[in-house]
């Protein structure tokens, strides 16, 4: 049995199901930047041991976007765009927000992220991000259509 969430009720322990992948939520963090308000979450990866995030942000209407961290990139981030993978990439945003976290995200439990945001077609992003201040990380996503997501509890019985 499943009790559906609103995108603000996602939390550590729920399952957020990403066009029929369902996958546990290990940690939250909730950002604010500008007055906005997302959450992202630290979900199981497809492979095991393996983590993976989701973000879910309000533009008009929410923005899915699936992450991958990219361990095997180390770059710097360019404001006048860049070229990665054969690609290039625009800046779409460059700003700090604060976050507090919950759960197992590899964070503090409250802090601080610059991250420079860009854009390549419709769908693909690639984001630098640093945490408190640390070396930029790297990740990969794609926009996922809102409506090819769910968030659930199980419930038991």
């Amino acid at each position: 049995m499943r009790a559906q969430l609103l995108a603000s009720q996602v939390a550590p322990g729920a399952v957020v199901e990403v066009a029929g992948r369902p996958r546990r939520v290990l940690g939250t963090l909730r950002l604010t930047s500008a007055g906005r308000n997302w959450s992202e979450h630290c979900v199981e990866g497809e492979r095991a041991g393996t983590r993976e995030w989701v973000a879910i942000r309000p533009r008009g209407r929410d923005t899915v976007i699936e992450w991958t961290t990219r361990h095997d990139l180390v770059a710097e981030p360019d404001l006048e765009g860049l070229t990665l993978d054969g690609r290039d990439w625009v800046l779409d945003e460059a700003t700090t927000a604060t976050y507090a976290a919950a759960g197992n995200t590899g964070t503090g439990p409250v802090g601080s992220c610059d991250f420079v945001e860009y854009t390549c077609g419709e769908s693909d992003v690639l984001v630098f991000e640093s945490w408190d201040g640390a070396m930029w990380e790297l990740s990969t996503g794609t926009r996922v259509d809102p409506a090819a997501v769910q968030a659930y509890h199980d419930l038991p019985g």
